[in-house]
Formats: C-alpha cells, sequence, structure tokens
C-alpha cells in the first residue's frame, strides 16, 4: 500500500485512491501517522471527497481504539458540523446558522457559539460535574472516553 502513498492522489485510480485513503485512515488509528493530519484531510480525503463522494470513509462511522465500551446516552443530540479551515467557512457557517434561527424564530443576535479544537478523530462532549467525555457515537448513545481525562487530557480555556 506504500507504494498508492508515495504518489500524489491524481495519479490514482478512484479504487486505489480509496485504497490509500482507507490504508492511511487505518495506520493513523495504529499509531503509525504516515502523512501529516493536514495532508490527509486537505489532500487525500478532499480527493476521495471530490472523486468518491460514496466512499464508505467518507460516510461511515469511525472506530477508536480509545473507547472502554461504556455506552452513554446523550441528553440531548449530538450533531456533525462541517471542518472550517478558514473565516469565510467559519462566516458562511454563522450565516447559516442565522437564517436557520430566523426560520424557527430565534432571534440570531441571541444565537451564541462556541469555538474550539478538535481531537483529531475525536467528537466529544465534555460534562465538567461528571468529567465524563463522551463521543457523538450512533444512535444517540456516544462512547465513554473518561479515561482520556484520568490520563491528563483536561479542559482548558485558549484565549
Amino acid at each position: 500500500m506504500l507504494h498508492l502513498v508515495s504518489k500524489p492522489t491524481s495519479a490514482l485510480s478512484d479504487s486505489e485512491l480509496g485504497e490509500a485513503c482507507s490504508f492511511l485512515n487505518t495506520e493513523y488509528r495504529k499509531g503509525n501517522e504516515l502523512v501529516s493530519d493536514d495532508q490527509f484531510e486537505l489532500i487525500w480525503m478532499a480527493s476521495l471527497k471530490t472523486r468518491v463522494p460514496e466512499h464508505p470513509l467518507l460516510n461511515g462511522f469511525q472506530p477508536s481504539s480509545f473507547a472502554e465500551g461504556t455506552k452513554i446516552k446523550h441528553k440531548i443530540p449530538m450533531l456533525s458540523t462541517d471542518k472550517a479551515y478558514t473565516i469565510e467557512d467559519i462566516e458562511k457557517f454563522v450565516d447559516s446558522c442565522e437564517k436557520s434561527a430566523i426560520k424557527i424564530g430565534i432571534k440570531p443576535d441571541s444565537l451564541l457559539f462556541r469555538i474550539s479544537p478538535k481531537f483529531d478523530g475525536i467528537s466529544g462532549n465534555y460534562t465538567p460535574n461528571s468529567q465524563t467525555l463522551t463521543t457523538r457515537g450512533e444512535d444517540g448513545f456516544g462512547d465513554d472516553y473518561g479515561q482520556l481525562i484520568k490520563h491528563g487530557i483536561t479542559n482548558k480555556t485558549v484565549k
């Protein structure tokens, strides 16, 4: 598989591109990062999204090796959002939220946005009172990642 990763994405067939992206993802989850996060997201996954938008890597749930196996039901749904890499991306997201708020009778100036860094490969909800960190998961249930907190991940505000 390394021979595919050494080529530019444009030199790969759609099938080879899918195989290479799946391989890079699997290796990353094993702790063997073969390309940087930026290269994976901005080059490899962007090419896959353009060329093979139905690929399971783009549309499926990604397992993690961190989960202890305990499932926690979310009190409110954890929804997925698009990644934002530029100010323009963030402005489009805010504009979309404001338009949706108007449609359901909420004043846009009452919206509150919180921007936080994302752990690569993990979408989580931290509850300070119980010190739980729960993944988005599926069907309203997420995996308990509380052991990450026990191993040194903290809830710090970046100013």
